[in-house]
């Protein structure tokens, strides 16, 4: 159920060993194909010197750990100098991607991504690093990536922000190159709380159409501790249906006007329909733009607007509807007095 947990009698199923992990193994990332468990996992050789390793199981239970580890070293120097962690892996194609965090000399957490056919020999992307935050407040120069998460075409990496004022929030991606934040984080940390120090690790799981969200964490005095969230998300496709409108009898339609606006990567679409008879109301007419409209006529009118968004950081907006009609004129009497 997301809240009640028993603990494994074989923990630890991962020990540091005595060569690349003699100091800590953490921030496991696990694959499950078939029979076959693969973990990634952040080692420690030395302070700050953090590579990204490679295990394997068939229960998830005994792992084995790749015999030449690390898979993915770090350079030393530049925007990969040290403390790689593993984010999450996905099947690309017949490739599997791993995207990762990787700590720089110029003090800035940077996220990156490589490829890989057997999981073990990697091919950093071209464009690394990818991403390292934006100006918003929450992630500036520090967007430290713990979870992703692959679902409807987007991508979401989930991230620590801010070490001085630490949030959690994501940033999503349609392509798994370009990367972009919204403004505000998802949340913050909450004094008088198991998670008012910090957020440490963050693991993303759908749940339904909504998710579920575990992160190990701190309160106020340092007391480590795992807190559960449930994600509610917005509907990214809302529909409105107006009321039907009477004329009051039979008129001809003469122009439609709207104002609405629909930026990059999101759709605002109107339809139309009338009649003579609410009883008989026909099926929809998609109304792609403004304008004169012509040989429409009839007392029954409705709109239907249809709003979309494929990205978490615009949205499109429908604010009014504007309906012309002229009254035909069926007979004029005239008297004239000599």
């Amino acid at each position: 159920d997301g809240e009640s947990y028993t603990k494994h009698p074989d923990n630890p199923v991962l020990r540091a060993g005595d060569s690349f992990d003699r100091v800590c193994v953490m921030s496991p990332e696990v694959m499950v194909e078939g029979q076959v468990w693969r973990m990634w996992y952040a080692a420690n050789m030395a302070t700050h010197d953090v590579n990204i390793c490679y295990a394997t199981s068939t229960d998830g239970v005994q792992w084995t750990k790749y015999a030449h580890n690390p898979v993915i070293n770090n350079s030393g120097n530049g925007w990969n100098a040290r403390d790689l962690r593993p984010a999450g892996v996905v099947r690309v194609g017949g490739s599997y991607r791993i995207y990762y965090k990787a700590a720089g000399t110029d003090q800035v957490s940077h996220t990156a991504a490589a490829d890989s056919t057997d999981c073990i020999h990697w091919t950093d992307d071209p464009g690394n690093p990818l991403y390292k935050g934006s100006s918003n407040e929450w992630n500036a120069g520090y967007f430290y990536p713990t979870d992703l998460l692959r679902e409807y075409g987007r991508y979401r990496l989930w991230a620590k922000g801010d070490r001085r004022d630490p949030a959690t929030g994501w940033a999503s991606s349609t392509d798994g190159l370009q990367w972009f934040a919204p403004t505000d984080p998802f949340i913050l940390p909450e004094t008088g709380t198991i998670y008012g120090g910090n957020f440490i690790h963050i693991s993303i799981t759908p749940d339904g159409d909504d998710w579920y969200m575990a992160s190990s964490c701190t309160d106020d005095h340092g007391t480590r501790s795992i807190a559960g969230f449930h994600v509610f998300l917005s509907d990214h496709h809302g529909t409105y249906t107006s009321r039907v409108f009477d004329a009051g009898g039979v008129v001809d339609l003469r122009d439609i006007s709207w104002d609405a606006s629909a930026p990059a990567g999101t759709t605002a679409q109107v339809w139309f329909r009338w009649s003579n008879d609410t009883s008989t109301m026909p099926g929809w007419t998609h109304v792609t733009d403004p304008g004169v409209i012509k040989d429409i006529s009839g007392r029954y009118f409705q709109y239907m607007v249809v709003l979309d968004t494929g990205t978490d950081l615009a949205f499109p907006t429908f604010e009014e509807f504007n309906l012309t009609f002229h009254i035909p004129v069926v007979s004029v009497e005239a008297r004239v007095d000599d």
